[in-house]
């Protein structure tokens, strides 16, 4: 019997002992947490939103970019009329496939017409986006693909695809991943 306490005492405390480390390492799971996420903030200035979140926020000023489209204008924000539709796409990106005809057809009927639209593709200079692709958004937008799509990204402060957005008075209007974020504005 005495041996049985004495087993049961043992297991007790590398019980104890394991709850004690367990909680000490989420203590410093939190810890290194926080710490990352300042300074993340601290290197790209967003302080003000959290990085999993991949839009842009509805009333942010739109940054200073100059940019040439596929069919050589120029663009760049002072520039960009009020209720101007920005679409941001990955050539590698599945919802992006998946977003293309909605948005395509949605673009098409927009008052304003291609003036009016943006699409801006974020393809790495490795990349190969299919002409097809290109064609069928210069039908409905100007494009904005290769290096001067990274400034028109970072302008927007976008970090995720798909996203769409809405613009006036150089601020955005509407944002989000999909078409109906830009049907009811957010924070409306």
């Amino acid at each position: 019997m005495p041996v049985l306490v004495a087993a049961v005492v043992v297991i007790g405390l590398l019980c104890v002992i394991d709850l004690l480390l367990t909680l000490g390492t989420i203590r410093r799971l939190r810890e290194h947490t926080d710490l990352l996420t300042r300074l993340a903030s601290a290197l790209d200035g967003t302080a003000t939103r959290a990085r999993s979140d991949p839009k842009p926020m509805v009333g942010t000023e739109i940054g200073p970019f100059t940019a040439v489209t596929t069919a050589g204008e120029i663009l760049d924000a002072a520039a960009l009329p009020a209720d101007t539709l920005i679409a941001f796409f990955d050539p590698g990106c599945a919802p992006c496939e998946d977003l293309r005809p909605d948005f395509l057809r949605y673009a098409a009927g927009r008052p304003g017409g291609r003036d009016r639209v943006v699409a801006v593709v974020n393809a790495r200079p490795d990349e190969v986006v299919p002409p097809g692709r290109i064609a069928e958004l210069d039908a409905v937008a100007r494009v904005v693909v290769g290096p001067a799509a990274e400034a028109v990204r970072t302008a927007f402060d976008v970090h995720g695809w798909p996203t769409l957005c809405t613009v006036a008075d150089g601020r955005i209007t509407a944002s989000g991943t999909d078409l109906a974020a830009l049907r009811t504005p957010a924070g409306v």
